[in-house]
């Protein structure tokens, strides 16, 4: 596959996605990734409690302090972060594979993005 910058002849656009404002497809998109997080997060308590078993079966219960709550959504924060960033960077690096030109990255409020140039 070879990318181009210039659409071929008698190219029809059937239509176009776009989150740029668009305020209900961004919030419905956030509302239907809600399940999406449920199920992971009880992967995530599951495959934890298989690596760990003698930590949530010595009382029967899984307790917590108010410091590693704390530590524990500091910890979701730096990784949704992280996760982010790296799934920008690879859009961005198959961007610059297919077209050789640099990306563009940005972040508009409630989303962040890597965009082919022009």
């Amino acid at each position: 596959m070879k990318a181009t910058q210039a659409l071929p002849p008698g190219y029809v656009a059937r239509g176009a996605i776009s989150l740029e404002g668009n305020r209900r497809l961004l919030v419905l998109l956030n509302l239907l990734g809600i399940p999406w997080l449920v199920l992971c997060a009880i992967f995530f308590v599951a495959v934890a409690s298989k690596l760990q078993p003698a930590q949530s079966q010595a009382s029967g219960t899984l307790s917590l302090s108010i410091t590693s709550v704390l530590l524990l959504l500091l910890v979701i924060a730096v990784t949704i972060v992280g996760v982010l960033v790296i799934h920008e960077l690879v859009h961005g690096l198959f961007f610059w594979l297919f077209t050789r030109s640099r990306p563009r990255f940005g972040f508009k409020g409630a989303y962040a993005y890597a965009a082919a140039p022009d």
